[in-house]
């Protein structure tokens, strides 16, 4: 059997007679995965052009690109080879897609800090910051405007009788007319936001979208470049690899807490303006 190896089906990584499971992606290699070594030493050198050899990305050998990416490699590591063999750029990161979709793109930036991707991080939370801080802008004077109303309707002369009809439409009879231009003024408070927000809501998906489709093959770049800077030292070992990559919980969960706490701050001022209306109404009421 010596002259004989294993190619993973997954991966096309070439591994040993004897390997139960691929050495890069954790695959188990059956037997029709046999081929004969003089037939795979052709398809190495078919494969010695540039980004064309299937146990390579970028010119790294897999086996050091899974030692620097660690917890996931089996995921990742298949992805990039693809990704070297084809030159195709684009690809999904579901992971980050739903950070981005159902919570925040800030909360997707956090994903690009956990690899250690700093400069790229700092970029997507940049950007997403900026979405997020017009998002608040457009929705403090919805939040006032629908107060304001509120706010006319519980200091209304006509709040009893108003309170007990059913029909909103019927309502504005009985406000006056300084109580109308309230309302229209908290109307159009309201409308000269509604465009803008639509937009940043718009704008915030698609970024979301954006960093997702090119998330992995912006971490294959960056494991590539990181891979060769350690090899510049004629005395690198594989530790060295495993140091310089993996992954970095810590500002994941810094920034997470940061997040939250900003969050908890837009709460509270829209509760504040809740609770000051809410207070109004029952001293009308008392």
């Amino acid at each position: 059997m010596d002259n004989q190896v294993k190619v993973c089906q997954k991966c096309n990584t070439i591994n040993e007679w004897s390997a139960d499971f691929c050495r890069v992606c954790g695959e188990k290699l059956s037997e029709p995965d046999v081929v004969n070594q003089q037939q795979t030493h052709q398809q190495q050198q078919y494969n010695s052009q540039p980004n064309l050899n299937p146990n390579e990305v970028c010119g790294i050998p897999a086996e050091e690109v899974a030692l620097f990416v660690g917890e996931k490699a089996n995921k990742f590591v298949p992805k990039f080879v693809n990704y070297s063999m084809t030159g195709k750029k684009a690809g999904f990161n579901v992971l980050v897609f739903l950070l981005g979709f159902l919570i925040n793109p800030i909360v997707a930036a956090f994903w690009f800090f956990h690899r250690r991707m700093n400069k790229l991080g700092t970029i997507i939370l940049a950007v997403s910051v900026l979405l997020f801080a017009a998002n608040t802008v457009c929705l403090m004077p919805t939040v006032e405007g629908i107060m304001d109303i509120a706010e006319v309707v519980i200091t209304s002369e006509n709040f009893e009788v108003i309170e007990s009809i059913e029909d909103p439409k019927d309502m504005f009879e009985y406000f006056n007319d300084e109580e109308m231009d309230k309302i229209f003024e908290a109307v159009e408070k309201v409308d000269s936001v509604s465009t803008l927000s639509s937009l940043v809501r718009y704008a915030s998906v698609a970024f979301t979208i954006i960093i997702a489709i090119f998330a992995n093959w912006w971490y294959m770049q960056f494991c590539v470049n990181k891979i060769r800077k350690v090899k510049e030292n004629p005395e690198y070992t594989p530790n060295d690899i495993m140091a310089a990559g993996g992954t970095k919980s810590v500002v994941w969960v810094l920034l997470l807490v940061a997040y939250i706490i900003a969050n908890m701050a837009i709460v509270v001022n829209v509760i504040g303006q809740f609770m000051e209306l809410v207070i109004k109404a029952m001293e009308i009421v008392a």
